[in-house]
């Protein structure tokens, strides 16, 4: 910080209170990454924990002495005053507390208007789940809060109580029962289904449903610039060693399988589907790639729905991994049981 401060000072082009905020504002996200990374499961789970209760204060001062108007309700809430994870950690939120309404009999609905609207491009199917922030009530007597984790098993809930989930992780709750992937697929399908403008842009790719092989790459900032808060950037010698062992991988992949199919290739990395424009191997276009937490426009969050639901069309799921990439993906593994699609995971 002291280096950066003295060449914001001597360089007339930069103001000095800019650069130091955004470097203190880098500096404390890498001490969160490596706290995070680092800290052992117990105590990352009760540091979670201790989150989740610290973010329940905010609401205590919207409860009222009144009872609630609607009761055996559990609502999913995205708040856009809380930090949310990517589209399959919300999926896997979302089918979870959906579980634990079925489970409990509770309705379940979902409150997802920020940043962008849920039900612009998933429409409800065989459950009425859309409602709004006016639906909240925040009865002292009624009103319950929801942390949702994976860690504190299945919990009971009354059904003369609202719940609210506004906190969760990105977990999966149904791993805990058997038959989870043929559970999640169904609950999945139970609540949702394409709306026009995604059905018109899956119809506009031309591709039939299994009809292909899906391969899926994550390399979150290890090519690109894709995703605040992750550090694995690598340099120019690294990188180009990454890119050619991938390339060798889906090659393989085509070897396999190219005579009788098409070979997709999904991405988070514009550079990397560039690199094989040239092969056989095919790719959609790229100029809407973007994380949902951070690319908030029309083009990027349906390119983000879109490649979920190709995925899950597919025969099959390749996901190549890689020690510098971000291996904790599960975007291509939950498109992969959503459409029941069996998923092999390769290491280059």
């Amino acid at each position: 910080i002291r280096r950066q401060r003295q060449m914001c000072i001597r360089d007339s082009s930069y103001t000095t209170t800019k650069p130091i905020k955004m470097l203190k504002i880098e500096i404390i996200r890498k001490i969160k990454y490596h706290v995070r990374t680092h800290l052992g499961k117990r105590l990352w789970h009760l540091f979670v924990d201790c989150k989740f209760h610290l973010r329940n204060w905010h609401y205590l001062k919207k409860l009222r002495w009144k009872p609630a108007r609607q009761n055996k309700r559990l609502y999913f809430v995205i708040d856009n005053r809380l930090k949310h994870p990517g589209l399959a950690d919300r999926f896997k939120a979302i089918i979870g507390c959906y579980y634990l309404a079925k489970i409990n009999d509770l309705d379940f609905k979902i409150i997802y208007k920020t940043p962008f609207k849920l039900e612009d491009y998933l429409s409800p199917n065989k459950v009425d789940w859309l409602a709004g922030f006016a639906d909240l009530d925040y009865s002292i007597m009624d009103t319950r809060f929801l942390n949702y984790s994976d860690w504190h098993g299945l919990p009971s809930l009354k059904k003369e109580k609202q719940y609210h989930c506004y906190n969760y992780i990105g977990n999966d709750i149904l791993l805990q029962i058997p038959n989870s992937k043929v559970m999640w697929s169904n609950l999945f399908h139970e609540l949702f289904q394409p709306t026009k403008i995604l059905s018109d842009a899956i119809s506009n790719t031309g591709l039939k449903l299994k009809s292909y092989i899906a391969v899926h790459l994550r390399f979150v900032n290890a090519l690109d610039n894709f995703e605040s808060g992750h550090f694995n950037g690598l340099n120019e010698e690294h990188a180009i060693d990454l890119i050619e062992r991938c390339k060798k991988a889906i090659e393989q992949i085509y070897i396999k399988y190219g005579k009788d199919t098409d070979v997709i290739c999904f991405s988070d990395s514009k550079r990397f589907l560039d690199s094989i424009k040239e092969s056989p191997i095919k790719i959609l276009d790229s100029t809407s790639i973007g994380h949902i937490c951070f690319n908030n426009d029309e083009n990027h969050i349906l390119k983000s729905f879109l490649d979920f639901y190709l995925i899950s069309r597919s025969i099959k799921v390749f996901r190549i991994f890689a020690p510098e990439m971000y291996v904790n993906t599960c975007y291509s593994l939950y498109a992969g049981i959503m459409g029941e699609c069996e998923v092999e995971d390769l290491w280059v």
